[in-house]
């Protein structure tokens, strides 16, 4: 099991179980190719049959995305759809409408978070001995929830930050909406370079070809990461030091909303 998979808890279910026709019917919603991962692969595995599809889908016309639908998924996707007037209309805006300002929606969300903050030990110290994550968390063999169904969607986009517009997600607790999540991998791909590549009902993964070396530049980019996420320092590194230390050097940027 990756770190981030136990730091966080990632709770067992014993008794639901994965549904092929929940699985097809999240599929279906975002209307393109799509398979099924083997569920014998370990993280390992998935990161390198990701990594395979992304050479592919650049040299065909697609963008892979890694989905691990679940019933909770499915009703995400679904509640979201029928708050912005059906799917159709929403995707529809999403592709055709300029993204938000994803730097200034960051921006916004830290100040609000750290409003009145006197905690000195929310930045904290650069952890030198952090170990960054090498491959996708919580969609290997015994990683997933009980009842997901891990697939790869093949999406018809040349721009990567518009997967949420095929499985528009968020807009629950401190999550952000689908616009706002496409707003902010929109800037972080011009930043950075990173993508989004894997999602579930409360996970996303971006993957991002060159990673950030230095630590001023981890420190900075933790700062935006805790802005989109809090709870990925909230219930998880414990503080932004923490947390730029698993950045700096690594490929795969993980984000889970409790």
């Amino acid at each position: 099991m990756s770190f981030l998979n136990t730091l966080f808890g990632r709770r067992q279910q014993s008794q639901p179980q994965p549904d092929p026709a929940i699985a097809c019917a999240v599929a279906e919603l975002a209307g393109c190719d799509w398979e099924t991962v083997d569920p014998q692969l370990d993280a390992r595995g998935v990161t390198d049959y990701y990594m395979n599809a992304l050479h592919e889908g650049r040299m065909v016309g697609f963008h892979p995305l890694l989905v691990a639908a679940s019933p909770l998924l499915l009703e995400t996707l679904s509640i979201n759809c029928e708050d912005n007037a059906g799917l159709k209309a929403y995707r529809g805006r999403l592709l055709t409408e300029d993204a938000e300002d994803g730097q200034e929606i960051l921006r916004s969300r830290l100040a609000e978070l750290t409003a009145g903050e006197d905690d000195p030990d929310l930045y904290g110290a650069f952890d030198e001995t952090a170990a960054p994550p090498d491959t996708f968390a919580g969609c290997g063999y015994g990683e997933q929830k009980a009842d997901e169904i891990l697939l790869l969607l093949k999406l018809p986009t040349e721009h990567p930050w518009r997967s949420f517009a095929f499985m528009p997600v968020g807009s629950w607790n401190d999550c952000p909406s689908a616009s706002q999540m496409m707003a902010v991998c929109k800037y972080w791909h011009a930043k950075y370079g990173a993508f989004p590549a894997m999602l579930s009902n409360d996970i996303l993964q971006l993957y991002v070809p060159v990673p950030v070396t230095l630590r001023t530049q981890a420190m900075q980019l933790a700062e935006e990461h805790f802005a989109f996420c809090n709870d990925i320092v909230d219930q998880g590194t414990g503080t932004i030091g923490n947390l730029a230390g698993l950045l700096a050097d690594s490929h795969i940027w993980y984000f889970r909303w409790e």
